[in-house]
């Protein structure tokens, strides 16, 4: 039997928590969304287009989850004001306000003219599935590059599996080089939000690609922000209210400074030309405003290796010479763009140089069959790179490329002589293939549950008895009985490039695409259809920019994974090819945080509170 003084003093306590809960809903509800000058009533014009998303919400409902109606036509919380605002803009408005962020982002994307909300407690979610991913991702690396590969011993993932999609990075040599300890990497999962396939009153976030190393939309956090609030100033106090995209460049650089041995040494930015957009433009100048010294092959100042250390090189105005040692260098680049000395950057190079050869419309049909010949690797189990460059070195023109190079700079990272943000051989781990393993990786490693999900993936191959590859039966039925719900990849393509989605595909193109499984069944897998989100007439996905390790950095009081405050989104026509491509008429879209507090834990206290006051 309980204590009756110690009765007494916890439902003291419990009736002091219900105060505070009913506080914090009387004090703080109306931060449960930003609040923006919207009082008058919508025109009529604004109404009919109010009205007619709504109704589109109410029929999609078991289709796919809009950001701003919820399944049964009312505007979501978060939209309450901010959508009637957007809804008045005519055509003609939002096709000038298009042009304007396009000219803000120098030709290089639009913005959408209308933020992707989310709410904190639901962003406070996502980064812990973004940091428990990126945590088995480092542990994993850490365990192979240690040479213990327990992974293998427990089933994990076969060593046969895992050297091809070693092998399709070409990094297959950097084993034995690496200290599993200075493993860091900037990591950018895509999530979507979207419907449980089985269960459509369900949703989930689910990841559809790891991405590792440069990351799209690293450079664009600050300026969607300042971009929106110049072209809409009525949504400014949206954005003061959700939280500042600029500390995750600060928090780097703390992060950064705690990894230099000497606090004297340099942190330099190196961006290697050219570059395919502006963003590098906006990473520069978010780097130089931070204290870094940005250093191109164009700058005065060059980065250069002596002794296997790292040094920043100049002169003044009268010749005089100067030195100064670097400790840690910000590059966004892969490795084989700044030093093609390094053998396995070279042999990267020609791996690469291989595939846009096989892309080439112009190459010739022989050329063609024997590069397919030697990457498809059905059967085979190593690569003939004597073969491979010596197919592609007459077709191009390195000469950029080894100006751009600062010869021995890889030895002297793999030596940990200067560290960087982005450790070399660990590509491997945004193969689509290796995809199919994280989830498990964190349950082996973390002994956790995922918290962000795969989406049901069917390999297109399989092994026989024999230890053949042979193609998967199972994943070609999926596109044969049911395409329209399925999604067929090249687990090493980039971008938009080898993807054929089902629901957007002719069943002449269904046909072909089925061909192509045929002819490389051992790089290619099958996923669920899941429909990306919707927010304004947009299918949107999520990239959650992060830096994750090196596990040395939890000494020194920083966390393992440093997560930007706020994601990047991606928005495209609904009505497109289904590929989340900016390219394809897309565009950039400024995600916004709402503060939010815990509205579970109150009302679970209540069912409790009810329980206790009966008794």
């Amino acid at each position: 039997m309980l204590n009756q003084g110690k009765m007494k003093k916890s439902k003291s306590a419990q009736y002091f928590f219900l105060l505070i809960c009913l506080l914090l809903q009387i004090s703080f509800f109306p931060l449960a969304t930003y609040s923006v000058e919207n009082t008058k009533t919508p025109s009529a014009y604004a109404q009919k287009k109010i009205d007619e998303a709504s109704k589109k919400a109410i029929k999609n409902a078991n289709l796919y989850y809009d950001e701003i109606f919820d399944a049964k036509g009312k505007i979501r919380e978060a939209y309450k004001d901010i959508y009637p605002l957007f809804a008045e803009k005519t055509k003609a408005e939002l096709k000038a306000l298009r042009k304007k962020s396009i000219a803000a982002f120098k030709k290089d994307n639009a913005l959408a003219s209308i933020p992707r909300i989310f709410s904190e407690s639901d962003y406070d979610e996502i980064k812990k599935g973004v940091e428990q991913r990126g945590k088995a991702l480092l542990l994993f690396l850490e365990d192979y590059y240690s040479g213990e590969k327990k992974f293998i011993k427990d089933g994990i993932i076969s060593e046969t599996i895992l050297n091809r999609i070693i092998e399709r990075s070409g990094e297959q040599d950097y084993f034995g080089r690496i200290n599993p300890k200075d493993i860091t990497f900037p990591y950018g999962p895509d999530l979507m939000r979207g419907l449980d396939p089985t269960d459509s009153n369900k949703t989930h976030w689910y990841v559809f690609e790891d991405n590792i190393g440069f990351l799209g939309g690293s450079g664009d956090l600050i300026h969607g922000h300042e971009t929106l609030v110049k072209n809409v100033p009525e949504y400014k106090a949206l954005l003061e209210g959700s939280p500042d995209p600029a500390q995750f460049y600060k928090n780097q650089i703390s992060r950064y400074r705690a990894q230099l041995k000497d606090p004297k040494d340099l942190i330099i930015f190196y961006a290697v030309p050219p570059y395919s957009d502006n963003e590098d433009s906006r990473l520069k100048k978010i780097w130089k405003d931070l204290g870094v010294e940005i250093v191109t092959p164009n700058t005065k100042k060059k980065l250069i290796i002596e002794n296997d250390e790292a040094y920043l090189t100049w002169k003044n105005k009268s010749g005089r010479k100067y030195k100064k040692k670097v400790g840690f260098i910000i590059s966004y680049n892969e490795h084989k763009d700044f030093d093609l000395s390094h053998p396995i950057a070279r042999k990267q190079q020609f791996l690469e140089d291989a595939k846009q050869t096989l892309d080439d419309k112009n190459t010739h049909h022989t050329l063609k069959k024997e590069l397919e010949s030697l990457l498809s690797k059905k059967i085979k189990t190593k690569l003939d790179w004597k073969k491979i460059e010596k197919l592609v070195v007459k077709r191009i023109d390195l000469r950029s490329v080894y100006a751009a190079s600062i010869p021995n700079l890889i030895k002297t990272i793999e030596h940990g002589k200067v560290k960087t943000i982005y450790t070399p051989g660990i590509d491997f781990v945004g193969d689509k293939e290796f995809y199919t393993y994280v989830e498990d990786l964190i349950r082996y490693y973390l002994k956790e549950e995922p918290i962000l999900r795969n989406i049901p993936t069917e390999r297109a191959y399989k092994f026989n008895e024999k230890g053949e590859m042979i193609i998967n039966k199972v994943a070609k039925q999926l596109l044969e009985n049911d395409f329209d719900h399925h999604v067929l990849k090249i687990v090493d393509g980039r971008g938009g490039d080898g993807i054929w989605v089902g629901p957007k595909l002719s069943k002449l193109q269904q046909l072909n695409a089925l061909k192509a499984i045929d002819q490389d069944f051992s790089r290619m897998q099958v996923q669920r259809f899941i429909h990306p989100s919707v927010l304004a007439g947009d299918i949107v996905d999520t990239r959650v920019l992060s830096q994750i390790g090196p596990s040395s950095i939890s000494s020194k009081g920083l966390p393992l994974a440093e997560i930007s405050p706020i994601p990047w989104v991606r928005g495209v026509p609904v009505d497109g090819n289904g590929k989340m491509n900016v390219s394809d008429a897309g565009h950039e879209v400024a995600a916004l945080i709402t503060p939010s507090y815990n509205t579970h834990a109150c009302s679970a206290f209540y069912t409790e509170l009810g329980k206790h006051l009966q008794e």
